[in-house]
């Protein structure tokens, strides 16, 4: 039992490395697909679900936010982590507003973060197909400016 954590942490480095590797074309959508499908979970319907939101590094780093999404589960609840893409969205929507406003709109700065842009989403398209029908219900906005404005009361 006490070689548990290194076993998980040795899982996901591997399966960080699948990933990369699917991106790079070397491995095929069946196979991320029934990487995820092998993750244990509990998908009993009705549990409350809590939205884990906040600062990037928080959310994401169990040391710094007390392990509260596994905290929730045991607790009987059903928690979901805002994924890392809207970081990445609000960073480029970020960029966008800042260049928008200091050089304008027609501007090299803008054309390549428009393509690194559509880049990025091919990526998470790409990244997210194999697991699409296993997400129905979890969507994340297609937009962040749909988080923006959900956010401008606050």
């Amino acid at each position: 039992m006490a070689d548990l954590p290194l076993m998980r942490l040795t899982y996901i480095d591997e399966q960080e490395v699948r990933i990369g590797s699917y991106l790079a074309g070397q491995v095929g959508c069946r196979d991320l697909g029934s990487i995820f499908r092998a993750v244990p979970a509990d998908y009993v319907k009705g549990r409350p679900f809590i939205g884990l939101v906040g600062e990037i590094f928080c959310r994401h780093h169990a040391f710094s936010n007390d392990d509260v999404a596994r905290r929730i589960e045991q607790l009987g609840g059903e928690c979901w982590i805002s994924d890392i893409a809207e970081w990445v969205w609000y960073v480029n929507w970020h960029v966008e507003d800042a260049t928008s406003r200091e050089q304008g709109w027609l501007n090299t700065t803008m054309l390549r973060h428009k393509l690194q842009t559509h880049v990025q989403h091919g990526d998470e398209r790409k990244l997210l197909a194999p697991v699409i029908e296993d997400l129905k219900g979890y969507e994340e906005p297609h937009d962040i400016r749909e988080v923006l404005d959900a956010s401008e009361p606050y």
